[in-house]
């Protein structure tokens, strides 16, 4: 234990991740051509058509081909199209029924970030993940449909293995006892318990996303649930290169 009651072990320097996340740069990703900022344009593609309450123009003859590279790119960037990966052998086409169903989806699902997290929340996005799941059919992972969630609302942090193994730990230490770091109610409301212990300094951070054209910051902040997905994968990353 620290000298002020906390367990170094649960320590987690979040501005530090962050800036590390972003290559070093506080407030924006510093390259937009890296592959962290193909978060950034999908996200504030999608994001676009729900702020202009536009969102049954994704699935149109004008946006769909667009609403499919966009996502279907985005995934490609962030390692969803690995040799072993079902999405490996799909076109773009095979996210048409996902986004044709975007529109249909419980509006409150848009409006959802960790401040907002309660146990019906919690259900509302573990519904949402079944939905994708059964759009995109096949052997989906949770992996996937969190970065799906992550690129388009924005509302949760992708768990795939560094955030997972991080985030893991700080709940086994937190908790007392062995916790894992996959996909679920518990660790839903685990997130939100994250976010409330390091409130102070996730509040005042602030990372405005790319604009594709001028590559420029724009005036859409991060959500919360990316801050959180940047600080814990970094976490795990390290956690990685020090085994």
């Amino acid at each position: 234990m620290k000298p002020d009651g906390s367990d170094s072990r649960t320590t987690v320097d979040v501005r530090a991740n962050i800036e590390e996340f972003l290559g070093g740069t506080a407030g924006r990703v510093a390259d937009p051509n890296s592959a962290a900022a193909s978060f950034d344009y999908c996200y504030n593609y999608f994001q676009d058509f729900k702020d202009r309450r536009k969102l049954e123009e994704l699935a149109d003859g004008d946006h769909v081909q667009q609403s499919c590279l966009q996502l279907g790119f985005y995934l490609a960037s962030w390692g969803m199209l690995r040799a072993s990966t079902q999405l490996f052998r799909r076109s773009i086409h095979h996210y048409v029924p996902l986004i044709e169903a975007l529109p249909q989806f419980d509006p409150r699902v848009w409006d959802v970030d960790l401040e907002t997290y309660s146990p019906d929340v919690a259900e509302l996005l573990l519904t949402t993940s079944s939905e994708i799941r059964r759009l995109l059919t096949g052997n989906v992972s949770d992996i996937l449909t969190t970065k799906i969630m992550l690129g388009v609302f924005g509302n949760v942090p992708a768990f795939d293995t560094y955030f997972s193994a991080a985030f893991g730990r700080w709940r086994t230490v937190r908790e007392g006892r062995r916790r894992g770091g996959g996909f679920s109610r518990k660790s839903l409301l685990s997130v939100r318990d994250f976010y409330e212990e390091y409130s102070q300094v996730l509040s005042s951070t602030r990372v405005y996303t790319l604009d594709f054209e001028s590559g420029e910051p724009t005036s859409r902040q991060y959500p919360a649930a990316k801050l959180v997905d940047m600080v814990l994968f970094t976490q795990g990353l390290r956690m990685s290169i020090a085994q």
